[in-house]
């Protein structure tokens, strides 16, 4: 009969702290990034640039808006996009997921516009690549034209990123 009521006051103790428990904390990171820049309007100029001859269309969406090249084995991607936004800080944090702050952009002019270029170093599943945007900006929009390749192959396609980025202009022609 004790051992009866000892178990019954194990259970109803066990009963009783089971709320006490320490629940695990998950913190997560939000891969949406406030959107201070939306995609696309008519009016905007497209985006021209020499597209490698190894490289193919990945992805692109309807209203031409941007487009992903990438290399056949995934040793590099180019993805050329037009950003309804002339706030140069807010094109950047959409395309390298930091603040400008945190880089170092190098502003220019290019076509008669101003131009910002930077670089940054992004982790994934597959490794480490090293990522080059260069965005131009007409008043109305943002021109991003971005380069990401594998870290360790960047060295193998460097005079190809450059030669990328040289060619990169703009064409107000519709049917280009």
């Amino acid at each position: 009969m004790k051992r009866v009521r000892c178990l019954l006051a194990a259970a109803a103790a066990l009963a009783l702290l089971s709320g006490c428990a320490v629940q695990t904390a998950w913190e997560t990171v939000d891969d949406v990034l406030p959107d201070t820049v939306s995609v696309w309007t008519e009016d905007a100029y497209r985006i021209s640039f020499d597209v490698p001859e190894d490289a193919v269309v990945s992805a692109f969406s309807e209203n031409g808006a941007a487009t992903v090249y990438e290399q056949a084995d995934g040793d590099y991607e180019i993805t050329a996009q037009v950003l309804l936004s002339s706030d140069a800080d807010g094109a950047i944090r959409r395309l390298s997921g930091f603040d400008p702050e945190q880089l170092e952009v190098l502003n220019t002019r290019r076509c008669g516009l101003p131009e910002s270029q930077f670089a940054w170093y992004a982790t994934g599943e597959e490794g480490g690549r090293l990522c080059r945007a260069d965005i131009l900006r007409d008043g109305d929009h943002c021109y991003a034209l971005t380069f990401s390749v594998r870290e360790e192959l960047a060295p193998q396609y460097a005079e190809l990123a450059q030669h990328v980025f040289e060619s990169f202009s703009l064409n107000a022609d519709k049917d280009f």
